[in-house]
């Protein structure tokens, strides 16, 4: 009998023991599982190449976003969309104040003269539309360049100026679209401020403009500040709305004025057969 109290005792003190142990000591946390972001929906404006090359349409999704920064979508949309990329090229962004920085890899490098100028006014169009942004600067590697394969200048940040190119939805049933400057046929684009205008045409004469220059960056080529017009020189009007959306009409040669802001495509004779003209409302 004492034999069995003792192991009874043994028994009961080994149990205690245990759950004095156990007593006031509560279980470490686990690690902690963050929580999945919830999925919101956006719908963006994509402003892509049409397949003749002559401008850019724009196309409206809704992608979805899970926490991540909404250019980060919107370029990894914009890559997956637009057309005349090389193979390989990769790109990240990131919206800094009013500026979206825009990374390629060096596989942009070999991107084609064609379609450079137009893939560079996709990019900065579909990129502005991000509430916040005003301009998309372009790098590869993280560093600034002059061009990505020697047509466009890409050294500054890019406001969009689009305008030289017609786009679906332009307002009126007889625009006339410009077509981009083609370096290769000799062509340049130029920026600046009309200080001069000829008088109104007469016969045959179109006439000129005198312009005071905006030169960008070193590449941008200088040009005699008294520009001819050819006959069938083209004029449109850019205007961007609240919802910073471009609007084109056309307009006359009577129409230019002295102190307006103008981008102007000419032609390999030294002429202006483009004229962009910036609304004094931006």
């Amino acid at each position: 009998m004492r034999k069995v109290a003792f192991c009874t005792v043994v028994i009961l003190g080994v149990a205690l023991l245990f759950s004095g142990c156990g007593a006031g000591v509560s279980a470490e946390p686990g690690p902690e599982v963050p929580a999945t972001p919830s999925a919101r929906e956006v719908d963006i404006n994509l402003h892509l190449p049409e397949s003749g090359g002559g401008w850019l349409e724009q196309r409206t999704e809704t992608v979805e976003v899970r926490g991540e920064p909404l250019e980060t979508v919107v370029i990894a949309r914009w890559l997956q969309s637009v057309e005349h990329l090389p193979p390989g090229v990769d790109a990240d962004a990131e919206l800094r104040g009013e500026t979206v920085y825009v990374s390629f890899n060096e596989a942009i490098r070999d991107i084609s003269l064609d379609w450079e100028g137009l893939i560079v006014k996709s990019l900065v169009s579909t990129l502005v539309e991000i509430d916040g942004a005003e301009t998309v600067q372009i790098l590869i590697d993280g560093k600034k360049v002059g061009t990505l394969a020697g047509n466009s200048a890409v050294g500054e940040p890019l406001a969009r100026d689009d305008a030289v190119l017609a786009r679906e939805g332009s307002e009126s049933e007889e625009f006339i679209p410009i077509r981009p400057a083609d370096p290769r046929e000799g062509e340049i684009f130029v920026y600046g401020e009309i200080v001069g205008v000829s008088d109104p045409l007469q016969g045959s004469t179109v006439g000129w403009i005198e312009i005071e220059q905006h030169i960008a960056d070193a590449q941008t080529p200088e040009v005699d500040p008294r520009v001819a017009l050819t006959i069938d020189v083209v004029i449109h009007l850019q205007e961007i709305d609240a919802e910073r959306n471009d609007h084109y009409s056309m307009l006359e040669v009577e129409d230019l004025e002295v102190g307006m802001i103008v981008g102007i495509v000419i032609n390999d004779e030294g002429m202006a057969r483009g004229i962009i003209v910036e609304s004094r409302e931006q």
